[in-house]
């Protein structure tokens, strides 16, 4: 929940996150069809939840890649200590 106090002007001059602790607690489970994928494999999700089958249930759902976050440097040498410290131009060899 956002909360915000305004001024007489109605001039935001606080706004703050608060969390709000729900009545019940909602159980998710998320099964892949697959234990490993290959680059462009499709991917089959079965999303499960104990909410029941009369409560309606708005969700949304994200897959990233994170090999794809992981900036691996390929050097065909391995740098020195200083030429990682400074710019290549401070370097002096």
């Amino acid at each position: 929940m956002l909360l915000k106090l305004v001024n007489v002007e109605n001039k935001i001059n606080l706004e703050r996150l608060i969390f709000v602790r729900p009545q019940e607690t909602l159980d998710i489970n998320i099964a892949f069809d697959k234990d490993l994928y290959e680059p462009n494999d499709k991917v089959g999700l079965k999303i499960s939840s104990n909410a029941g089958l009369d409560k309606n249930i708005l969700a949304s759902v994200k897959v990233t890649d994170v090999s794809s976050l992981l900036k691996i440097p390929k050097y065909k040498h391995q740098p020195t200590l200083p030429s990682m410290v400074f710019m290549e131009k401070e370097v002096l060899d």
